[in-house]
């Protein structure tokens, strides 16, 4: 399966609303509620000006022409001991189709390429979200913490 790996930019930013907005994702998601059009334009501005965040956009290659499938993103928590947040979300229509395992290897490897000095990279999952915990785990994530809030930590030595 042909799947690049490309930053992210502002064409990419209604397809990251709507999967964002997508019910299942709200559900899997720290915020719940429906982000609004404006409040996501200005937030995704932002984020792209951030020298602390990276953004990536999964594209699958098919015959003539580029589909996205799926974003990753990787948040800068502690300069100091240089670990990132890594979080995952695949396009509804991509989903159940291995794509989640691809994005997460293979975006975590461009990560690497594009920054300097990253030694851990973790991320927080719903206790229920048992796709993404499976995901994790199997692209060498282990568990280290639960905050009691019904997230679980898993953490990646790089």
């Amino acid at each position: 399966m042909t799947l690049q790996i490309v930053k992210a930019g502002i064409s990419h930013s209604r397809d990251i609303w709507e999967w964002r907005n997508d019910p299942v994702s709200r559900s899997l998601s720290r915020q719940t509620e429906r982000v609004e059009w404006n409040e996501h334009k200005s937030w995704y501005q932002k984020y792209l000006d951030n020298k602390k965040s990276y953004l990536y956009i999964g594209i699958k290659n098919e015959t003539s022409h580029n589909i996205p499938i799926g974003v990753i993103r990787f948040d800068l928590m502690d300069f100091n001991q240089k670990y990132y947040e890594v979080s995952i979300n695949i396009a509804p229509n991509s989903r159940g189709k291995g794509y989640g395992s691809l994005l997460l290897k293979r975006g975590t490897k461009k990560f690497i390429k594009d920054v300097d000095k990253c030694i851990r990279l973790y991320a927080e999952i719903k206790v229920d979200n048992l796709l993404s915990i499976g995901l994790f785990t199997s692209a060498g994530y282990s568990p280290f913490e639960s905050n009691n809030k019904g997230f679980l930590k898993f953490f990646n030595e790089l």
